[in-house]
């Protein structure tokens, strides 16, 4: 994407979520760390804040069976800048209207946005 292409299309970004912004902390999900003794420790990893937009996904149906089994349905998806990429991870939840939020994946691409899907988190 050229320059001038990717200028426009953050700008667009930028107005997209601040047309309907949520302002929410993010719990990253916990990693290993090396405990210095040849083992491992989970840490969980520090919380900030984001301003993100909550698009509601179309499809209601809460599971869906797969040949690798029942998985759940993404209920949103979460749209930033490009640059919360670097900070969000699988696993991540956050508060939002009352409920616990589970980030279930990152997605790649576009270069000019961060998005992830989201379902409620039961657990």
């Amino acid at each position: 994407m050229k320059a001038k292409e990717l200028a426009f299309a953050l700008k667009s970004t930028a107005a997209f979520i601040d047309a309907d912004a949520e302002d929410i902390t993010i719990t990253p999900a916990e990693t290993a760390q090396s405990d210095g003794a040849g083992g491992r420790t989970r840490v969980q990893g520090e919380p900030f804040q984001a301003t993100v937009r909550l698009i509601p996904t179309s499809d209601k149906v809460p599971v869906t069976t797969t040949w690798e089994g029942s998985r759940e349905n993404v209920e949103y998806t979460l749209m930033a800048l490009p640059e919360m990429r670097l900070l969000l991870t699988k696993g991540s939840t956050f508060q939002w209207r009352g409920q616990t939020w589970l980030i279930t994946a990152i997605h790649d691409k576009p270069d000019y946005e961060c998005k992830a899907d989201v379902i409620l988190h039961v657990g």
